[in-house]
């Protein structure tokens, strides 16, 4: 299980970021991980946007205490629960 140890303990938060912004099929590859991910009864009560303008993140970054990660990386995905 060595694998499995090494990623749960590998696992690091990034809070610094480069300027280049990732390809379309790195981004797609990531929200396809997240759509791909268990949920209760398979109900998957989640939505992604995929956000770049620098106006929008700092709209979004108003409803976080951390408000330089949001602002500061050049792709954010905003993963949005669906209640009903």
């Amino acid at each position: 299980m060595g694998s499995l140890d090494e990623a749960i303990h590998g696992r690091r938060s990034i809070r610094s970021y480069t300027k280049k912004i990732p390809a379309q099929a790195q981004i797609e590859a990531i929200i396809k991980a997240g759509i791909w991910a268990p949920s209760g009864l398979n109900n998957q009560p989640w939505k992604f946007k995929v956000v770049q303008d620098p106006e929008i993140k700092k709209g979004l970054s108003v409803f976080t205490k951390y408000s330089g990660i949001i602002t500061q990386a050049p792709v954010c995905i905003c993963v949005f629960l669906n209640k009903e």
